[in-house]
């Protein structure tokens, strides 16, 4: 019997928008592709998530490592507003407020830096959650299992009596290997009706 939801936050509850912020600076569109690249979706912005590296940590790595676009890197780094990255996706939100009216437990389990946690935090949805587990915490991001071992243990659930929400397929395949039912997010209804299958 299934007791306990668990959401992944970028993608699922929250859209993660870097291009947005980069059109914003006035970037063009070859730079927005660049930068989103190497900025946001590299292995330093990953480190951040684990913990490993402070914000500050991946504007020096990325100086060093590419000193031809220094300009535009203090650009992003020192005008950084999340305000223009991440925003709430209400229907999925509304819908995680109405799993927990039904008398489900919803927990979060994601990879997010810590300047991203305390941006999120203002989120309303967060008050209908029992808790959550954070990369940024703990060291190491999904899909090790570090991530949901951590989950399980810190609130005592049962691996089936839960089910976890993912837009990665390798995130909800880790989860599923030790006896989570897992759901790949692609659509709200689509995720509903898999829920009330389960």
């Amino acid at each position: 019997m299934v007791k306990n939801i668990i959401f992944d936050l970028g993608g699922v509850l929250i859209d993660f928008n870097p291009e947005n912020y980069l059109r914003y600076l006035g970037f063009d569109e070859d730079d927005i592709k660049l930068f989103s690249k190497i900025v946001f979706k590299g292995k330093e912005w990953s480190m951040c998530d684990s913990g490993k590296y402070t914000i500050f940590q991946v504007e020096e790595k990325l100086l060093k490592d590419y000193p031809q676009y220094n300009q535009k890197l203090r650009s992003i780094f020192r005008n950084l507003d999340y305000n223009y990255i991440l925003f709430e996706k209400e229907e999925t939100s509304n819908y995680l407020k109405e799993l927990s009216y039904r008398g489900y437990n919803i927990y979060i389990l994601s990879d997010l830096s810590k300047d991203c946690y305390e941006y999120n935090r203002k989120f309303n949805f967060f008050k209908y959650t029992k808790g959550g587990v954070y990369s940024f915490k703990i060291g190491s991001t999904k899909p090790s299992m570090n991530n949901y071992y951590t989950l399980l243990k810190k609130y005592s659930l049962v691996a089936r009596e839960c089910i976890f929400i993912d837009d990665r397929k390798n995130n909800i395949e880790a989860a599923e290997s030790i006896g989570i039912y897992g759901i790949l997010f692609t659509d709200l209804e689509s995720l509903k009706n898999q829920i009330d299958k389960i």
